[in-house]
C-alpha cells in the first residue's frame, strides 16, 4: 500500500523566522509506468523508503555537519536567466559554511533551446559545472568556458540543440575527463526551469545523444519555484519526458525538496488578464490560483511522492529581480533559512 500523506505542510512568512502550519499537502498514489527494475525499486518493495519526517533539524546538528567539510552546492539558473543574477545567493550560501557555485549559464545559452527544443546546451554546462565543482572547487566552475565560447559555437547550438553545448570549436562534454564518483556528493539548487532540467540530468536514460546519470555526483535536489508540470505545448515535451521517466523522488539516494512561493493570485479585469494569470494558466490550465507570480503553487509542489518534502513560503516571489522593488524571492537573506537546512 502507498504510505500515508503527511498531515501538515509548513510555510514561512517572509520577514520573520517563525514557521507556521499551512494547509495539508495531498499526495497522489498514481505512479507513472515503470520501465526497468531500477524504476520498480524506486517505489514500493522491501527497499522502499518511508515518508520523511517534517521535523526540522536542530541548529546543533546543522553546525556539526558544517564543521566536518563544506558541502558543495551547485545553483542552476532559471529559464532565460543569467548566472550573474545568482551571485548574491551564492555568496550568502558560502557565508553559511557551504561551498557554493553558480553554473555559468548565460542568458544567450538559452536561445538555442527556445520553442520546445532540446535543452542540452544548458544541461551540458550544468553537468560540467557539477563535476568540476566536486573535483576542482567553485573557482574552477566560474572559469569553465572563459574566453572560449564564440559565434561559431553559438551557431552550432542553434543549428542543432540536441547535439549539446559547444565551446572553443568542439563539444563541451567531449572535453570533460572521465571521473570516478567520489564518496562526497553535492547538493543541487534548481531555480525555475533549472529544477526540472536537473531532474533530467540526474537520470541515466539518454537525453538526445547523452546519458548524464548525475545522481552519481549529487545526493540532494532543491527546486525553487520550478514548474514540474505544464499544459503549454512549448515546454510540455521536455516535462513529459522527465515526469514519465523520473516521476516523484525517483533517484534512489537523492533527497528531493520542492519549494513554492505564495505571493500572487492570478486575476482578471474584464477581458484583461494579468501576467501571473497568464503564466499560471500555461502551467496548470487555470489562472485564478496562488503562486509566486510566475509558477503556480500546485505546479511547484507537483512531484507526487510521499518522499518529497514540500515547503510553501508566504509572500515570496519568483525572480531575483523582485529584490529591486523591495520584495522577497527564494534567495533573499530573510528567506534562506527556510530551505538551506535541506542542503546538508
Amino acid at each position: 500500500p502507498c504510505p500515508p500523506p503527511p498531515k501538515e505542510s509548513f510555510c514561512y512568512r517572509g520577514g520573520n523566522s517563525q514557521w507556521v502550519v499551512n494547509r495539508p499537502v495531498t499526495v497522489s498514489c498514481e505512479i507513472a509506468r515503470m520501465t526497468s527494475a531500477r524504476r520498480a525499486r524506486a517505489f514500493g518493495g522491501a527497499n522502499a523508503r518511508t515518508c520523511a519526517s517534517s521535523t526540522r533539524k536542530s541548529p546543533r546538528t546543522l553546525a556539526l555537519r558544517r564543521l566536518r567539510s563544506p558541502k558543495p552546492v551547485l545553483i542552476v539558473p532559471g529559464f532565460l536567466a543569467d548566472a550573474s543574477d545568482y551571485e548574491t545567493l551564492s555568496t550568502c550560501l558560502n557565508k553559511r559554511g557551504l561551498q557554493a557555485a553558480v553554473a555559468p549559464v548565460r542568458w544567450y545559452h538559452w536561445l538555442p533551446c527556445l520553442g520546445g527544443r532540446s535543452v542540452r546546451p544548458v544541461m551540458d554546462r550544468v553537468y560540467a559545472s557539477l563535476v568540476t565543482l566536486l573535483y576542482e572547487g567553485p573557482d574552477a566552475v566560474s572559469t569553465l568556458e572563459q574566453d572560449q565560447y564564440g559565434w561559431v559555437d553559438f551557431a552550432q547550438e542553434m543549428a542543432d540543440a540536441s547535439k549539446g553545448a559547444w565551446t572553443g570549436g568542439s563539444k563541451l562534454i567531449e572535453k570533460m575527463p572521465e571521473r570516478r564518483p567520489l564518496r562526497r556528493k553535492a547538493s543541487i539548487v534548481g531555480h525555475s526551469a533549472g529544477g526540472w532540467i536537473s531532474r533530467i540530468m540526474l537520470g541515466d536514460l539518454p537525453y538526445g545523444e547523452y546519458s548524464y546519470d548525475a545522481a552519481r555526483y549529487a545526493d540532494r535536489l532543491i527546486t525553487l519555484g520550478t514548474p514540474h508540470t505544464s499544459v503549454d505545448g512549448i515546454t510540455k515535451k521536455n516535462l513529459d519526458f522527465v515526469n514519465l521517466n523520473y516521476p516523484g523522488a525517483f533517484e534512489e539516494g537523492v533527497n528531493y525538496v520542492c519549494v513554492a512561493g505564495r505571493a500572487v493570485r492570478g486575476s482578471t479585469k474584464g477581458v484583461l488578464r494579468d501576467f501571473a494569470y497568464q503564466s499560471y494558466e500555461l502551467c496548470c490550465g487555470s489562472g485564478e490560483v496562488w503562486g509566486d507570480g510566475v509558477t503556480p503553487e500546485e505546479c511547484a509542489l507537483a512531484l507526487e511522492d510521499a518522499l518529497v518534502q514540500k515547503v510553501v513560503l508566504e509572500d515570496v516571489f519568483h525572480s531575483p529581480t523582485a529584490e529591486k522593488s523591495g520584495r522577497l524571492w527564494y534567495g533573499s537573506e530573510d528567506v534562506l533559512d527556510t530551505w538551506t537546512e535541506y542542503l546538508f
